[in-house]
């Protein structure tokens, strides 16, 4: 999270989670750090500057080109959402998670929701055209009504990056099949 530049992009994907009713207050790690040891979901907003390869124990490889991503999580044990988003936000971690993955290499900020649940959030992303699905079952191996808990963020406004078809961008390749596929 050292040398971050907030740019135009991270203005207008704040400016579109407002306008989506996802009006909270965008937290660094600093801030992180003194938050309560409080359950509920959260949103990271991770902005990848250079592509990403993500793979599995299956062998299966996917490229992420560089983008703004939004992840939906959860923490219900202890330590609660401090402890969770603290994990996250370092790249010098143990990866354990799906997403870990993908933070090691990205700026990550996030916004909470106490008591909250993080199918609901995806679900108000989901329905905005702005948002799509880049890998089935990334982050919701455990999810039965979810496709996958990581968006990638294509605006569709004017001077935002323009319309983006999905998948645009991303690459894939399987060693072995499995079904696990970019949607």
């Amino acid at each position: 999270m050292k040398n971050v530049k907030i740019n135009y992009s991270f203005a207008l994907l704040v400016e579109r989670l407002k306008e989506l009713g996802l009006e909270q207050s965008i937290l660094d790690e600093r801030q992180i750090e003194n938050l309560p040891f409080d359950k509920g979901a959260y949103l990271l907003l991770l902005n990848l500057l250079h592509p990403v390869t993500f793979s599995t124990k299956s062998l299966y490889k996917i490229d992420f080109p560089p983008s703004w991503y939004i992840y939906a999580g959860s923490a219900y044990g202890l330590g609660g959402v401090r402890a969770r988003l603290l994990h996250h936000c370092n790249r010098n971690k143990k990866i354990h998670w799906h997403i870990d993955q993908l933070s090691v290499f990205a700026d990550t900020f996030a916004m909470i929701f106490f008591g909250d649940n993080e199918c609901r959030l995806l679900r108000i992303l989901e329905k905005s055209k702005d948002f799509r699905f880049p890998l089935k079952g990334f982050g919701s191996t455990d999810c039965q009504s979810c496709a996958s808990h990581l968006l990638r963020w294509v605006p569709t406004v004017a001077g935002a990056g323009g319309f983006e078809p999905p998948n645009a961008g991303i690459k894939s390749r399987c060693l072995r099949p499995l079904g696990y596929a970019p949607k």
